[in-house]
């Protein structure tokens, strides 16, 4: 499964489902994103959405990503104050862990 394509789709779909109309969407809105060492991607479609249907970016934005479902994909959305949209991978709970690790420790370093 090419991951890319299949978020083309998705964002595709999520974008119909809000915009309730049928919308040119542009193929390139979708572009890796500067994330190093997991898949991230940055969907600079929304401002064009809003844009095109007169309505207010952030409420553009939350409509796309309410209607983004990303739960099988292990990846995550989430926006900027421009209505660029992130994606990128989930952490693993390792990841995590060890995040949380160093967290608490530098709040020991402080004290």
């Amino acid at each position: 499964m090419n991951v890319k394509e299949e978020l083309e789709k998705r964002l595709t779909a999520a974008v119909l489902a809000y915009a309730k109309i049928p919308i040119l969407i542009g193929p390139k809105w979708l572009c890796e994103g500067p994330k190093k060492g997991k898949l991230s991607f940055q969907y600079q479609g929304a401002p064009k959405v809003a844009k095109a249907l007169g309505r207010n970016l952030e409420r553009t934005v939350h409509g796309i990503l309410k209607n983004l479902d990303l739960s099988d994909l292990n990846f995550e959305a989430r926006s900027s104050a421009d209505g660029v949209i992130h994606i990128f991978e989930k952490k693993t709970k390792e990841e995590q862990k060890v995040k949380e690790e160093k967290k608490e420790s530098s709040k020991d370093d402080e004290s």
